[in-house]
């Protein structure tokens, strides 16, 4: 799946994923392949991206938005 991840200052990631987990307002997520159409809140923690091109990737947030679309994830981060 495509995954972008935005904060305000600068893209922090954009390329393909395998999988993603964030901390959402309502717990852990994890985001698959074709998973169905989510939009939620995000709460302070860490978002963790798996991809095929190199080690994990962890990146700390403070808040923000997730979108999942169509083989597409949008987060929007603080």
């Amino acid at each position: 799946m495509k995954l972008f991840i935005y904060s305000l200052e600068k893209t922090l990631f954009e390329g393909e994923a395998e999988a993603v987990q964030v901390p959402s307002v309502d717990g852990e997520l994890g985001i698959l392949n074709g998973h169905i159409p989510l939009i939620t809140a995000l709460k302070t923690g860490t978002v963790r991206v798996a991809h095929a091109d190199a080690a994990p990737l962890a990146i700390p947030v403070s808040g923000g938005y997730l979108e999942v679309g169509k083989n597409r994830v949008v987060l929007l981060v603080r």
